[in-house]
């Protein structure tokens, strides 16, 4: 890629006006998308419940036609209700298999800007990225 930093056509004005144009165009086109496919998705959703309804009403878990097959599919859903009760079961139990583990990146922030290094075991990397934002009452 060219340095076109020392271009007197390519200015800071010219890129940000570009980049907020783009994202606005971007975020229009999503949000046209997400309403465009809403209607269908609640077709979907009304379908759905009518072929489990059926599947339960006629005791199967699968039905099989020529335009495709219907099939039962289980879900399931784990949230915490009280941390501190789990959080006793889970050590009190040593049932380490009920969590995952996971650097909480906010403390190893921290830990990097109290100690100058990663805690032990952890991968660490940081860089920068661009923000760019309207003119305001803050500019």
């Amino acid at each position: 890629m060219n340095d076109d930093s020392a271009s007197p056509q390519v200015n800071f004005e010219m890129l940000i006006s570009v980049f907020i144009q783009l994202r606005d165009w971007i975020d229009a086109k999503k949000v046209a998308y997400e309403a465009e496919i809403a209607p269908r998705q609640k077709q979907l959703k009304v379908l759905n419940e009518l072929l489990l309804k059926k599947l339960n009403a006629t005791g199967q878990n699968t039905a099989r036609t020529d335009a495709g097959t219907a099939y039962k599919k289980i879900w399931h859903s784990a949230t915490v209700a009280d941390k501190e009760l789990f959080m006793r079961h889970v050590i009190g139990a040593e049932d380490w298999d009920l969590i995952d583990w996971r650097a909480n990146k906010t403390a190893v922030v921290n830990c990097v800007k109290e100690n100058k290094e990663p805690p032990p075991g952890i991968n660490y990397s940081t860089g920068y990225d661009v923000g760019v934002r309207r003119p305001g009452k803050d500019d």
